[in-house]
């Protein structure tokens, strides 16, 4: 696990990651230049610290002691991909990579209901909340400055990206696309550089063949590994994993995964405490077969972020103000479909917040984002929201067994693709131009998320069809607006209804939490509760997976113990 040190007669420097920056000489001696301007002069150089984050390629927390004066200064990368936590109380100061840590120190434990409220909105509370009241999240692109003789201590966003403007507009697709392979080949190769071995997490869709495409580019020798879950639900996501690794030409390994039983939920539970739900406990058994079969000194790499940023992330549909935006966000733009299930009225009921609070909270939230655009705005809840928070705590799930990069997260790439046009976006346009470049076997086949072939040649029709209809969708029809008139009065929007069975031990140790842990029922409604367990066929896995989650942590910390031990060995699985 990369971590590294050292010191000399005026600091003290710690670095937790990696930075890929070889071109600029050693770690110590950019580690060392960093410090020395850091600490120049009484005023520390804002803006130098903001030029070297967005043109330093990497995942890191850096920690500075600066000997003579005393003082501290905590920095992370520009996407906070190591996620770093930090708790104030009584003139004391904790920062911590594991929240565990921090909790273990704090007195009384509380929780934070808006964050439980927008957990089972989007699976992840926004900003720099937590499950925990006085527990933040270290915001991307941060700088803490501890004064350890006044004990003063100072935090500053240094650097938030703005995604209003598009500085690549004005080229072509292919031009983009072109300098894309250039980007996203060059953050494959640096990535892989050092690696005893890496390892590819393939699946059937389009990021992680991109990842292979590109370690294939720089003739970077890789495996390739995919996982059958046990109902086989992603059978189709496989097979079509099959078919890249042979056009990739690299060894491949199908792990199939049994349902996984408790003590792999209790296991996600202990190393990220909520921060990534309880409901896919299977992962255990692919990271742990994966270490098995290749050790653990490899660089585990994945297609984690293509879904966001290589793709027009804008909504699909028109908000033309802020309070439409969070309206439409809250019933159509969540990231778990199926998380989505659940009613905002049925979230207020369960945690007993009025549901206007929980828009306003929203509304808030949204206002402060530094675009003007709206449909930009929804561009960057998107980024800031479920790749930065949600999918930055899946791949720290994963550093708990191996090394997890991805090169979609490298800022040279990032800034780029982020300043091309979401129009050459749309459709998976630019995505599979790029990728044709990369490799063009692997654009070429079916991308399992579709169910159909997407070449770019069907990319680009389906684009100028949809401009066309765009573009009647404006003419005048008196039959549309008869329509929609009519709709308003005669069309009630309903749930989706489901029809679950869930692992009978799930619902056993839900209900003897319940029983057990009188702090469920005083951060959760214990009639909604009651209500959704015993009426819990109606409800998603996924919904019901986090439910479980947030019992669970209730029960493991007001009483250090968790039911789930009572069910090491019961299957608990609620994946598919």
């Amino acid at each position: 696990y990369p971590t590294h040190c050292f010191q000399s007669d005026e600091f003290f420097i710690y670095i937790e990651g990696k930075i890929y920056e070889e071109d600029r000489g050693t770690l110590d001696e950019q580690l060392n230049q960093l410090a020395h301007t850091m600490f120049s002069g009484k005023e520390y150089p804002k803006q130098a610290l903001k030029e070297w984050l967005l043109s330093t390629d990497g995942e890191f927390i850096i920690f500075m002691l600066h000997k003579p004066s005393r003082c501290i200064m905590i920095i992370d990368d520009v996407f906070s991909r190591l996620p770093l936590f930090i708790h104030q109380s009584d003139g004391k100061v904790m920062l911590s990579r594991d929240i565990r840590f921090i909790l273990n120190q704090v007195e009384i434990i509380e929780f934070d209901r808006m964050s439980f409220a927008q957990y089972l909105l989007f699976s992840f509370p926004l900003g720099p909340r937590t499950l925990f009241k006085n527990v933040y999240r270290v915001q991307p692109a941060s700088l803490i400055r501890i004064d350890l003789n006044s004990g003063a201590v100072h935090k500053e966003v240094v650097h938030t990206f703005n995604f209003d403007s598009k500085e690549h507009k004005s080229k072509s697709a292919n031009e983009n696309a072109r300098q894309l392979a250039r980007l996203f080949a060059e953050s494959c190769r640096r990535r892989a550089k050092g690696a005893s071995q890496v390892v590819l997490s393939l699946s059937g869709g389009l990021d992680s063949r991109a990842t292979g495409a590109g370690l294939k580019y720089n003739n970077i020798p890789f495996a390739a590994t995919s996982w059958l879950d046990p109902k086989k639900v992603s059978r189709l996501d496989v097979n079509t994993a099959q078919q890249v690794a042979q056009a990739l030409g690299v060894e491949w390994t199908k792990f199939e995964l049994d349902q996984a039983p408790g003590r792999d939920a209790l296991k996600l539970l202990k190393i990220k405490s909520g921060a990534v739900f309880v409901g896919i406990p299977h992962l255990v058994q692919y990271f742990t077969g994966i270490k098995q079969k290749y050790g653990p000194d490899i660089t585990y790499m994945s297609g984690n972020g293509g879904d966001r940023v290589g793709r027009d992330i804008t909504p699909r549909w028109k908000a033309k103000n802020l309070d439409q935006l969070v309206n439409c966000t809250v019933t159509m733009g969540r990231f778990l479909p199926q998380a989505g299930t659940l009613p905002v009225d049925e979230i207020a009921a369960l945690t007993e917040i009025p549901k206007s609070k929980i828009i306003d909270e929203l509304k808030h939230h949204f206002a402060e984002y530094p675009e003007k655009q709206i449909d930009q705005k929804f561009v960057h809840y998107n980024l800031y929201g479920q790749s930065m928070k949600w999918h930055n705590h899946g791949d720290d799930r994963n550093r708990f067994f191996l090394w997890s990069t991805t090169p979609f997260w490298s800022v040279h790439f990032f800034r780029y693709i982020m300043n091309c046009p979401d129009s050459q976006k749309r459709n998976k346009r630019l995505y599979l131009k790029f990728l044709s470049i990369l490799h063009r076997p692997t654009s070429e086949i079916a991308y399992a998320d579709n169910r159909a072939t997407q070449s770019e040649q069907i990319a680009k029709n389906k684009y100028l069809a949809w401009q066309w209809l765009m573009a009647a969708y404006k003419w005048p029809n008196p039959i549309r607006f008869l329509y929609r008139q009519s709709k308003k009065f005669l069309i009630k929007p309903s749930q989706p209804q489901y029809s679950c069975v869930h692992p009978p031990a799930l619902i056993k140790c839900m209900k003897e939490q319940l029983h057990n842990c009188k702090a469920i029922s005083e951060n959760l409604s214990r009639r909604e509760l009651e209500r959704i367990i015993d009426n819990c066929s109606g409800y998603h896995s996924v919904f019901m997976a986090l439910i479980f989650t947030l019992t669970s942590v209730i029960e493991d910390f007001k009483t250090g113990k968790s039911s789930i031990e009572n069910y090491l060995d019961t299957k608990m699985d609620t994946y598919g």
